[in-house]
């Protein structure tokens, strides 16, 4: 089973080549050699997995009764701008490695040169 290598939020302008699956594979190459240069070993693009959950909507067109409006027009705490903040902070890119070539990365705290 391929572990979590490493987890941030997705960032529409940093990580734009992540929407399409073809992105995902450019990335998942670049990432390889990356990787095969930080730790010395040959580590191929099928031992790196990227995923990024497809995206999502917490909007709802519910009415509320009382105050005549839909709920996204409502006085309610979740504002539209509130609801995409956190539909983005949601959702998260994680980057899995094969874990025959974990060890290095963590004893040797490689992960830390990786900036994605």
């Amino acid at each position: 089973m391929y572990s979590v290598f490493l987890e941030t939020a997705f960032d529409k302008n940093k990580h734009h080549d992540l929407l399409h699956i073809h992105g995902r594979t450019n990335v998942e190459a670049e990432l390889a050699e990356t990787f095969s240069n930080l730790s010395g070993q040959k580590i191929l693009p099928e031992d790196i997995i990227v995923d990024l959950p497809e995206p999502f909507s917490l909007e709802t067109d519910l009415f509320v009764q009382d105050e005549h409006t839909s709920f996204s027009g409502s006085s309610s705490v979740f504002s539209a701008s509130t609801v995409a903040n956190l539909e983005n902070a949601l959702r998260i890119v994680r980057i899995f490695i094969n874990p025959e070539y974990e060890k290095p990365f963590k004893t040797k705290k490689l992960f830390q040169k990786v900036s994605f």
